[in-house]
């Protein structure tokens, strides 16, 4: 009996689970959409308008915004008194796309520096702005389809 076939359905198996497990990860900041990769791009760069971007990269699908710092940290409606002194962080949108879903990753690298002498530190997202920027994408994503559907 040959083996071969059991052998690459093993490792086609596992692949996918590796796969699988690499998006469980990142579960809280990633969305699945049905959408052509064009419509999705352009909604991607609707939503991620406010913002300076130092990379947009549509053929890897990669959007990097330029660093935030300051005034311009994102700080939630709930959270106004919230510190954002020493705060810098990018954003850094991944689109893959898998005919016909589109997977869109929004990450967001926050450093904390807490003097002029200290180093910077990693700290953890609360994961809310890249939440809104998926919800955002969303809603973007619907109006277009809606205003498609109607305007026929």
């Amino acid at each position: 009996m040959n083996s071969r076939p059991l052998k690459i359905f093993v490792l086609f198996f596992f692949l996918t689970l590796s796969a699988c497990s690499h998006l469980e990860e990142d579960a809280e900041n990633t969305e699945v959409f049905t959408a052509s990769r064009s419509k999705v791009w352009e909604a991607l760069i609707q939503v991620f308008s406010p913002y300076k971007l130092a990379l947009s990269d549509e053929e890897q699908g990669l959007l990097q915004t330029k660093l935030i710092t300051g005034s311009k940290v994102w700080t939630p409606a709930h959270d106004e008194n919230k510190n954002t002194t020493g705060i810098s962080y990018h954003l850094r949108a991944k689109l893959i796309y898998d005919k016909p879903h589109a997977t869109v990753i929004i990450s967001k690298k926050i450093k904390q520096k807490k003097g002029f002498l200290f180093d910077s530190k990693t700290i953890p997202s609360d994961l809310m702005e890249e939440r809104l920027l998926l919800y955002r994408l969303g809603r973007e994503l619907r109006i277009k389809k809606l205003i498609k559907r109607y305007a026929q």
